[in-house]
């Protein structure tokens, strides 16, 4: 059967090569129609297109984070840290900070600083074994040994996982193996970490302490205003004039509450007789915390060794401290004991 060009007509194929349309007298084309595909060649291509666009669409593997060298101190850091474990020097951006090339088009720098920032070593196992242990708060009775040099301590997802707290961020803190210490990052969370004191320790304005049920925060000197002059002066308790020392408070939602302006050289925090008192917490010894003011207006915050809960300090965003065996951290409402083994 063939199929004129011009009308449409259905022609018989007897009529030879050349035969004409029946109807409108115009030539018929001796081409055949092209064979249709078969059910597995169409099936055939179906599964390549669908195997070229799930290709197409995977974004292609990311690089091993691999260990890296401070450019400054030469200690080896963990391939996604930010900042050095050892002098806390920045690492520049997209230049390693992921423990990744930088990306295309970047302004590269072959100087020796940067190519020590970006040597790499292959991933070692945990010099030596550290546990933590869950002391107190949802978890209670976890316990978890490190696997990596660099754990992770936060919500699900994590290493060291405390999903179960309301108050822990994704991602609160870093515990690293750096030469042979171990080392604690906080990453900035909006509810920190804190070590117990175990020795007297630097305060700067802003620091963060708990004791007992009470945070409180170190504003370090502040000029109070001077009573004015020809005005009948308010009673009140007596405070210092000038320059003074101010420790706030601080309650839930990073409300204020009580605040104590002092001029030294202690403040104290407790039950009874301190310059700050709690008398309702019950896991206030009577005087619990000191803060110790030298001449030269330093602080230092101290744990007199009265209450069993002891002091804790908040680490400093993005800083670090080393750990010894037998610290005892608090993340949220998770106490958390560290043993070095």
């Amino acid at each position: 059967m063939k199929i004129c060009p011009a009308c449409g007509k259905e022609n018989e194929d007897f009529w030879g090569s050349r035969a004409r349309c029946l109807d409108c007298g115009s030539e018929l084309t001796s081409q055949e129609p092209a064979a249709p595909a078969t059910m597995s060649e169409e099936i055939s291509a179906l599964e390549m297109s669908a195997q070229e666009a799930a290709e197409a669409s995977e974004p292609p593997a990311a690089p091993a984070r691999k260990a890296k060298a401070c450019p400054r101190c030469g200690v080896v850091n963990p391939g996604v840290a930010r900042f050095c474990f050892g002098c806390g020097a920045r690492f520049p951006e997209g230049r390693g900070a992921e423990g990744e090339p930088p990306a295309a088009g970047a302004a590269q720098d072959d100087s020796p600083a940067e190519a020590a920032a970006e040597s790499v070593l292959e991933p070692q196992p945990p010099p030596f074994t550290v546990t933590v242990a869950v002391e107190h708060g949802h978890g209670q009775g976890a316990t978890f040994t490190l696997q990596h040099v660099e754990n992770t301590l936060g919500a699900l997802g994590t290493n060291i996982e405390l999903g179960d707290d309301l108050f822990v961020a994704p991602h609160a803190a870093t515990l690293a193996f750096v030469d042979d210490r171990l080392v604690l990052r906080d990453e900035g969370s909006v509810n920190g970490v804190y070590v117990k004191l175990l020795e007297p320790a630097a305060l700067e304005p802003g620091d963060l302490f708990v004791a007992g049920a009470h945070l409180l925060r170190y504003d370090g000197a502040v000029d109070l205003p001077r009573e004015p002059e020809g005005e009948t002066p308010l009673l009140g308790s007596p405070r210092p004039q000038g320059r003074a020392v101010r420790v706030v408070e601080v309650l839930a939602g990073g409300r204020t509450g009580r605040t104590c302006h002092s001029s030294g050289p202690t403040i104290a925090v407790g039950r009874s007789g301190c310059e700050l008192n709690f008398a309702s917490d019950t896991e206030l010894a009577t005087r619990h915390a000191e803060i110790r003011i030298a001449e030269d207006g330093s602080a230092t915050l101290a744990d007199p060794g009265n209450g069993p809960a002891g002091v804790f300090l908040r680490v400093r965003p993005l800083q670090h401290v080393d750990l010894r065996s037998g610290d005892v951290l608090q993340v949220g409402e998770e106490s958390l004991r560290v043993e070095l083994k």
